[in-house]
C-alpha cells in the first residue's frame, strides 16, 4: 500500500512537474550523498543552503532543509539564450528536507515543469536531459546502506 500510494503522488506531482521522492537516509547524509554525486559528474554546485542554520540564527525552529544550488553553465546559457526568464528557476536545485512524519523528502522542478512554464521550443532534448539527471541523481542520494 505504502508504495502503490508513493507511486500516485510521485504522478501528481509529475503533472505540476514538481517531483517529491523520499530518501533512505536522514536530510544530511542525503545532502552529502548528493553533493559527492554532483562532483563526481563534474556539475558545478553553486550553493548549499542550510535552512535549518538560517533559522535558528533567528532564534527560530525548522525540520532539517537543504537546498543544494548546481548546474552546468553551458546547458543553463543555452536554455537561456532561447527564453532568457528560464533563468528565474536556473541553477537547478533539490531540496532535501525532513517532513512533519521525520522522513526525508527531495524536491525538484522537473524538465516537465521547465517546458510547460517557459518557451522553450529549439532544446526540448536538453530539458528531457535535465529530467534524466535529476531522477538519477536523486535516486542515488537517496540510498543508504543498512548494516
Amino acid at each position: 500500500m505504502k508504495k502503490l500510494l508513493l507511486i500516485v503522488a510521485t504522478v501528481l506531482s509529475l503533472q505540476a512537474g514538481i517531483v517529491v521522492k523520499e530518501s533512505e537516509c536522514d536530510v544530511y547524509t542525503t545532502a552529502h550523498n548528493m553533493q559527492k554525486i554532483l562532483k563526481s559528474k563534474g556539475i558545478k554546485i553553486f550553493a548549499k543552503i542550510n535552512h535549518a542554520a538560517n533559522a535558528k540564527s533567528i532564534d527560530m525552529a525548522l525540520r532539517p532543509s537543504i537546498a543544494i544550488v548546481f548546474g552546468k553553465p553551458k546547458m543553463g546559457t543555452m536554455l537561456m539564450q532561447e527564453d532568457p526568464s528560464i533563468g528565474l528557476d536556473l541553477p537547478l536545485k533539490v531540496l532535501i528536507y525532513q517532513d512533519k512524519n521525520g522522513h526525508t523528502k527531495m524536491a525538484y522542478k522537473d524538465g516537465n515543469y521547465f517546458a510547460k512554464h517557459y518557451n522553450i521550443k529549439k532544446h526540448r532534448k536538453l530539458l528531457h536531459k535535465v529530467t534524466n539527471l535529476l531522477q538519477n541523481i536523486t535516486n542515488k542520494a537517496g540510498q543508504c546502506k543498512k548494516d
